[in-house]
């Protein structure tokens, strides 16, 4: 799988705000340590640290794998197996082969693969770009 874009979606943004949650909730994590330090004896700044890593890996690996789907987000989920028929165009624009094909689609927030199977040939993807479109 491979990294693709979205129009209009900034992931750097995603990424801020799974910062932010991180530090806040390992912040109430660390207290809740500190006051269990004379058990443990590890410094309350390692805990806070390895507390708000921790805390990060496991949102974007909620994120990256279930929450990305809500509509809230507006990524497009392209998931699935899709049969279909194509075109292969002249220069003119008149049609030189009509071909039928599927396309298989494994998509999370952070990378997609796209791999098209026809009767002739096959190809797998390299790169994407998502755009949506409004209306019928």
């Amino acid at each position: 799988m491979h990294d693709y874009a979205v129009f209009g979606h900034d992931r750097a943004a995603i990424g801020r705000w799974l910062g932010f949650i991180s530090i806040a909730v390992a912040g109430g994590i660390s207290q809740i340590l500190a006051l269990a330090s004379n058990l443990s004896g590890i410094d309350a700044f390692a805990k806070a640290t390895i507390t708000t890593g921790i805390v990060y890996l496991v949102l974007h690996w909620f994120f990256n794998k279930w929450v990305w789907k809500i509509p809230y987000f507006e990524v497009p989920n392209i998931n699935g197996t899709w049969e279909l028929t194509g075109q292969t165009l002249n220069d003119d624009g008149t049609t030189k082969y009509d071909w039928e094909g599927c396309i298989g689609i494994e998509q999370n927030w952070k990378s997609i693969l796209i791999h098209l199977k026809t009767k002739n040939s096959q190809s797998e993807s390299y790169t994407a770009t998502l755009s949506r479109r409004f209306g019928p």
